[in-house]
């Protein structure tokens, strides 16, 4: 499933949990964080998890729907036509230095 559609079906189930006055579902949009997924664990690049989840859980007491943290802002507000440039760009600089 992509990004994209993974969000579209989670957009859809909390706007059904909501109406059904059950709950309130925040999004959490994560960044690159160190972990074993992409061998990125020592990388330098991605955010610690330590403070990745710090700041998820400082953005998870607002009332917000979607739960950024601020390496991901930049990111998640470029939607568009100027999206492909940012992903190219990202996938240029791991192609040319890989994580270890």
């Amino acid at each position: 499933m992509s990004p994209a559609s993974t969000r579209s079906e989670g957009l859809t189930k909390s706007a059904a949990l909501e109406v059904a006055g059950r709950l309130q579902v925040q999004e959490i949009a994560p960044s690159w964080v160190r972990t074993d997924l992409m061998n990125s664990t020592n990388e330098p690049r991605a955010m610690p998890l330590k403070q990745f989840i710090e700041e998820t859980m400082k953005a998870l007491g607002r009332d917000d729907e979607e739960v950024l943290v601020e390496s991901a802002k930049a990111p998640r507000n470029n939607p568009g036509p100027s999206e492909h440039t940012l992903v190219t760009q990202f996938n240029d600089t791991i192609a040319v230095n890989p994580p270890k």
